[in-house]
């Protein structure tokens, strides 16, 4: 299978490869008599971590099995992290406690006579 190197860890042992420009991987490279392997051991590591059965699963799910929309009814996503209803919220809270703090430090002023 075609692949991209992506990164290297020499902390780790591990490199980040790149499948078939869709399915990306951290391999763990084997340490063999104080070092990592290179040329056809490196290729041969690559190579037998490859994701072969995701090009076989893609192969076989062609032609869309049935029951999908029954699977689909049964999906709770997860959370949305912050939407912009959240963010306008808290920025109207930001202003909000600008202006209550300015009033505050503008009566405090006043009443020292400043």
């Amino acid at each position: 299978m075609d692949y991209i190197i992506r990164s290297f860890d020499a902390k780790r042992g591990q490199i980040t490869v790149e499948y078939a420009s869709k399915w990306t991987y951290v391999v763990d490279l084997p340490v063999e008599n104080g070092a990592f392997p290179i040329g056809e051991k490196l290729e041969q590591v690559i190579q037998n971590m490859a994701p072969v059965w995701l090009v076989e699963r893609e192969a076989s799910l062609v032609n869309t099995p049935a029951n999908v929309e029954y699977i689909q009814a049964l999906v709770q996503p997860l959370p949305s992290q912050e939407t912009e209803a959240n963010i306008s919220i808290k920025e109207t809270i930001r202003q909000s406690d600008a202006a209550f703090i300015t009033e505050v430090v503008n009566d405090i002023l006043t009443a020292k006579g400043l």
